[in-house]
């Protein structure tokens, strides 16, 4: 959660630089997984720009070794559904378009993930594997 409330202080902090700095002073942006620089911005939005985007990667990176961590309860299986459910309910976003090349080459968002392993852990857990 610790990630999360990051993200969300960085994004706070760069709605207030996009608000408090010239348009012509913040033409750099995050666009995918990168910032670009413009050498006209003002060095506190290009620093606004890279705190949120440095946030929003650690925030992925976190999700994404959730689904790796194996699942040996009910009980962690209901912890893990119900932190992705009150993610999405609090208004955030989960990393897309992953890739699980141990499974097949499909890119699939978070939540599908999430559900395959949910799954994965039910039949596991059941016996049915």
């Amino acid at each position: 959660m610790a990630a999360i409330s990051a993200a969300d202080v960085a994004m706070r902090h760069y709605g207030d630089m996009e608000e408090t700095i010239p348009e012509d002073r913040r033409r750099g942006d995050m666009f995918g997984w990168e910032v670009t620089e413009v050498a006209t911005d003002d060095p506190l939005w290009t620093a606004a720009c890279h705190s949120f985007n440095e946030a929003l990667l650690k925030s992925d990176e976190i999700a994404c070794a959730m689904l790796d961590i194996e699942i040996t309860s009910v009980e962690g299986l209901a912890a893990l559904m119900a932190y992705a459910g009150e993610h999405v309910e609090q208004g955030f976003l989960w990393p897309q378009g992953i890739i699980d090349d141990t499974v097949d080459d499909k890119a699939r968002d978070w939540e599908q993930w999430a559900l395959v392993k949910a799954a994965k852990t039910m039949r596991q857990l059941s016996g049915a594997a």
